[in-house]
């Protein structure tokens, strides 16, 4: 069986949030990932700084600022975030 650890887990429900806005092209704060996916705010800041440092996640930080997937959620395969994470 496949064990998927909870820094995964919560990397792998902040991107799929984000493919869901992919539309909108705004940015996403983290707060509002984490109250919707019901995850600590500080380990998903982590779990997206890792994904930014990988290109996986655009950023902007301050006032207004936020993250948005990188590129089409098509063209990233899980793959990509497991190594990131």
């Amino acid at each position: 069986m496949l064990k998927v650890s909870q820094k995964l887990e919560y990397a792998m429900r902040a991107m799929i949030e984000l493919a869901q806005r992919k539309d909108d092209d705004a940015l996403v704060p983290a707060r509002e990932i984490a109250e919707r996916q019901q995850v600590p705010l500080r380990f998903l800041e982590q779990q997206l700084g890792a994904l930014s440092k990988a290109g996986r996640v655009g950023s902007c930080r301050g006032a207004g600022g936020g993250c948005r997937i990188a590129r089409d959620s098509p063209q990233i395969p899980v793959a990509e975030i497991v190594a990131a994470i």
